[in-house]
């Protein structure tokens, strides 16, 4: 029994040095700090999943992680298009819109300066033959 290896002995807590015991407290704080942030980051990503579309269907297997953020960047890339294009068109509505104000304007500083028919403007210019 002298040749018994001392690794394979239990862990008589009242007989480890204060140095050891601290180590070991430290270890567990340190753990279940890592514990708590591995529940987070999983109920972070689990509350990204849920407002991912193409992954909440029920056929579907769970996204892993990995493929939870990839999609996510790929649907805020696809938002981003999206609201660029609508960007675009709204301006082109705009910039229309403006055109044809602009063109009502100049058609009808025209007209007034144009005789209508039926005028005596319009008939005196000869513009009724």
């Amino acid at each position: 029994m002298q040749n018994e290896d001392v690794s394979l002995k239990p862990i008589d807590e009242k007989r480890l040095p204060n140095k050891t015991k601290r180590y070991k407290e430290k270890r567990t704080r340190i753990n279940q700090r890592e514990r708590q942030r591995m529940h987070d980051l999983n109920a972070a990503l689990e509350g990204l999943r849920q407002v991912m579309p193409y992954s909440q269907s029920t056929s579907l297997r769970k996204l892993s992680k990995i493929a939870t953020l990839l999609l996510a960047r790929n649907y805020i890339v696809l938002l981003q298009q999206t609201m660029e294009e609508l960007r675009a068109m709204v301006n082109d509505v705009y910039t229309s819109k403006t055109l044809s104000q602009n063109r009502l304007h100049y058609y009808s500083t025209m007209s007034q300066q144009i005789p209508y028919q039926g005028s005596t403007l319009y008939n005196f210019h000869g513009l009724n033959s």
